[in-house]
């Protein structure tokens, strides 16, 4: 697996090139050959009725952007294209396929769904710290995640954080893993903005500014890029200069009981609701009363009500002397019934 220097990195990134046209031309292999743009509401267009683009066939080019206007895609588009509605819910049940076939090979997995808008889905991140010791080196782990989406063209990247494994993700070739460690700045200096996870709009200003690479980025002081984009351009800064403070989350899942044991014996349930006082406290308050009557001229109890029930219905029924203590808020139904 190519790589800058020798060091073992801790991330790995599954990413799917253009999901959605995947999934789409799995499920209609007449789509494998045909220029196609999936089109729908995404970003700031939704529920503007205003079409952008949300995936496309690979053969369309780089020129692309989620998010970028239908019109705009259009006026660059094959006049043979073919517009697509999305269906959301086969993408994120596939995708959800792809990350329990992940958790297989590794149980840490995070999807990348808080930038899904941005992408498309088919993008999630995989702890791979200590993994050796179970698949060998890293072109091995990389090999048994290859095995997890072996359906799609995926891409896989290792990196010392979640952006650097993405970036070596999506520079890797079909097959292939690509490693990244070392100084990252002279990897990202040359790549467009584009890969940046920030919506079209804000793509095109930075291209107002003259900013087209990641390393033009890189050459501004972050104080700059924050004060004229705000809190992303602080973010794209960091990214820029290959520094991604993100901590890797794995997702929590829950697993279906199906196993059963069975015991030659009943079972009997017991409905404490239907004591005389309505509560499990009357068998405390009888026992604890029963055993000491006689040592006793009365007793004393606090109580908001159900203790105090069990103590005044015990000492009713023994010819005891009880003294109750209850506050304000209890209910006058309570305090009825403790008389």
């Amino acid at each position: 697996m190519p790589t800058l220097d020798g060091k073992r990195a801790a991330v790995a990134c599954i990413h799917i090139p253009n999901f959605m046209w995947q999934v789409e031309s799995l499920r209609r292999p007449d789509l494998a050959d045909k220029p196609v743009i999936i089109v729908g509401e995404s970003g700031g267009n939704a529920g503007k009725r205003a079409q952008s683009v949300l995936d496309w066939s690979p053969e369309l080019g780089a020129k692309f952007t989620r998010g970028m206007p239908l019109s705009a895609a259009l006026a660059d588009a094959r006049k043979d294209v073919t517009l697509l509605e999305p269906d959301l819910p086969l993408y994120q049940r596939t995708f959800a396929e792809i990350l329990t076939a992940l958790e297989v090979r590794c149980p840490d997995v995070e999807p990348d769904t808080k930038n899904a808008e941005s992408y498309g889905f088919g993008r999630a991140y995989v702890g791979i710290w200590g993994l050796e010791q179970l698949y060998g080196d890293d072109a091995q782990v990389v090999r048994a995640l290859s095995n997890a989406v072996n359906r799609f063209d995926a891409r896989i990247g290792v990196g010392e954080n979640k952006w650097m494994s993405y970036i070596a993700a999506s520079a890797s070739s079909p097959g292939r893993g690509l490693k990244i460690t070392g100084e990252p700045g002279r990897f990202l200096a040359k790549l467009p903005v584009e890969l940046l996870p920030v919506d079209f709009k804000l793509v095109t200003r930075f291209h107002g500014f003259g900013l087209h690479t990641m390393g033009d980025i890189a050459a501004l002081p972050p104080g700059s890029m924050q004060a004229q984009f705000g809190g992303e351009g602080a973010l794209v800064s960091d990214l820029s200069n290959g520094i991604d403070h993100r901590p890797l989350v794995a997702r929590l899942t829950e697993e279906d009981v199906s196993e059963y044991l069975l015991y030659n014996c009943n079972i009997f349930l017991k409905r404490e609701d239907l004591q005389i006082v309505r509560s499990f406290k009357i068998r405390g308050a009888y026992n604890k009363i029963i055993k000491c009557k006689n040592k006793m001229n009365g007793f004393v109890t606090a109580s908001a009500g159900n203790h105090a029930q069990g103590v005044a219905y015990t000492c009713n029924k023994l010819d005891l002397k009880a003294t109750i203590f209850v506050p304000d808020c209890t209910p006058l139904q309570k305090i009825e019934r403790i008389k």
